[in-house]
């Protein structure tokens, strides 16, 4: 059975929160986020036209990875640990290190590319900062 996007969400989110060394929240909205640091997956784009048949579908995800304002040299390094390519906070280390997110379904994930540095959000009168990374996720679209 092919995953929904719910589920692939979900997967994504649990990958990223059970491989990294601190302490991740996962939010479904950005508003959403009291504790910090966080992660928010949302999806942006879907394309069934990978293949014949139904055979690839790509999902594109925005990954709203922030923390928090205060002490804005600490935070700052962290956020850095997060976005960087190796290390044990390292998002794009986690989603290549377990590119089927842990399902059947899922053929590939990757991390494509990182926008919005030190952008600047607030929620529950908590104020962030963090970047976007936007993760790739390919699924057997047959299913």
């Amino acid at each position: 059975m092919m995953a929904s996007l719910s589920e692939i969400r979900k997967a994504l989110a649990t990958v990223i929160r059970q491989n990294v060394t601190v302490e991740l929240q996962d939010y479904s909205e950005v508003p959403d986020v009291l504790r910090l640091p966080a992660i928010v997956v949302k999806p942006s784009t879907g394309d069934f036209t990978g293949a014949f048949q139904r055979g690839l579908d790509t999902w594109e995800f925005e990954v709203y990875v922030l923390v928090a304002r205060q002490n804005s040299q600490t935070q700052q390094e962290l956020l850095d640990e997060f976005l960087t390519g190796a290390g044990p906070n390292s998002i794009r280390r986690v989603v290549y290190e377990n590119p089927t997110l842990g399902r059947s379904d899922v053929i590939d994930a990757m991390v494509k590319r990182m926008r919005g540095y030190g952008g600047t959000f607030q929620a529950a009168q908590v104020q962030h900062t963090g970047a976007i990374l936007t993760v790739t996720v390919h699924t057997d679209g047959s299913n």
